[in-house]
């Protein structure tokens, strides 16, 4: 997994098994890049003290204002730095009892927050002292040490993001059932809404967390499998644009949505060069080194569109009859 951040002027990029920082600025409507830093991850399985080929990292983010930041790994563990004191490590590298989909912080900078692949999302203290080692039993038998986070809310799905409002007062999560669950934090356990239907079904949508509507729906894809969706920052209160990236494609949609009619403007795809005052600019001059660690990333998320059989009628009915047959030959073989 490949992971973009900007903030305070730096870009963050996470891939395979390093955090690449890099300098940002426009000039002459061209971006510059420079490299600053490569960190590479201290990788080490909580089974084992060596590294594994397979090792990478899943899941990143800075804190708000960038002074923080986090990754979570293949190894279930969680690496947080202090990105002001040349990213020295915060506090121990946080065990998890699961392997991790997505990190952030909350808004005060007291927890990072992680979801998990069996559905359920917990939240750590930055503060080592408050934080307490236990052991960790799977529905698998395997026992391994763990720092004992606070359980915050459960999916019965694989949860594939999480994300906080700008005022902290509730917590979204998206599991793979196209269910996006809005939750009062940090008392999580009070559902505030649930919103149904998210990027995994090839929409693109327009919620309202505070009353769980939907405003709005763009369903111009042809149902393509949406791999990614970004806001652009903009400062017109009027429109908000949006960069959809899809499954298996190298083209970029860039989707506007009219807030004063509630609906969307979808505009040619487009891969680089300038449309509509909407463009993307190559970035040149970036390390080898950087360039190799992106090709040699590989994908650990399934992708996340719903698989739906159009027959499952029949292959109910196939399975009960191979059931009947086995029954029938279990019986048969018991009377001899």
């Amino acid at each position: 997994m490949v992971r973009i951040h900007c903030r305070n002027g730096k870009l963050y990029i996470s891939a395979r098994r390093s955090i690449f920082e890099f300098s940002y600025a426009v000039e002459n409507n061209t971006p510059k890049l420079e490299l600053l830093r490569e960190l590479v991850v201290p990788f080490k399985s909580v089974s084992t003290t060596t590294h594994s080929e397979e090792d990478q990292i899943l899941a990143s983010a800075p804190n708000v204002n960038g002074t923080l930041f986090a990754v979570a790994t293949t190894s279930k563990q969680c690496f947080l730095y202090n990105i002001l004191n040349d990213w020295t490590e915060l506090r121990p590298a946080l065990r998890l009892s699961k392997a991790p989909t997505a990190v952030i912080f909350d808004v005060h900078n007291k927890f990072v927050i992680l979801s998990d692949r069996a559905g359920n999302v917990h939240r750590y203290s930055l503060d080592q002292k408050s934080s307490v080692k236990k052991e960790n039993n799977s529905i698998d038998g395997e026992v391994s040490d763990g720092d004992e986070g606070e359980l915050l809310l459960g999916h019965v799905s694989m949860v594939l993001d999480i994300n906080m409002s700008d005022d902290g007062r509730f917590l979204i999560t998206v599991d793979r059932d196209e269910k996006i669950r809005i939750s009062r934090y940090p008392e999580c356990y009070v559902i505030h809404r649930f919103c149904l239907g998210h990027s995994g079904d090839g929409s693109l949508r327009i919620w309202n967390i505070e009353s769980g509507k939907q405003v709005a729906q763009c369903d111009c894809f042809e149902k393509k499998a949406i791999r990614c969706c970004r806001l652009f920052p903009n400062s017109c209160s009027k429109v908000t644009k949006v960069a959809v990236i899809f499954e298996h494609c190298k083209t970029v949609q860039i989707v506007t949505f009219i807030h004063e009619n509630d609906d969307f403007e979808v505009k040619s795809a487009v891969v680089f060069g300038r449309t509509d005052g909407d463009y993307f600019e190559p970035i040149r001059d970036i390390s080898e080194s950087v360039v190799n660690c992106l090709h040699s990333v590989k994908e650990t998320l399934l992708p996340l569109e719903k698989k739906i059989g159009f027959n499952n009628v029949e292959d109910y009915k196939q399975r009960k009859i191979e059931r009947i047959k086995t029954k029938r030959r279990k019986l048969s073989l018991d009377s001899v």
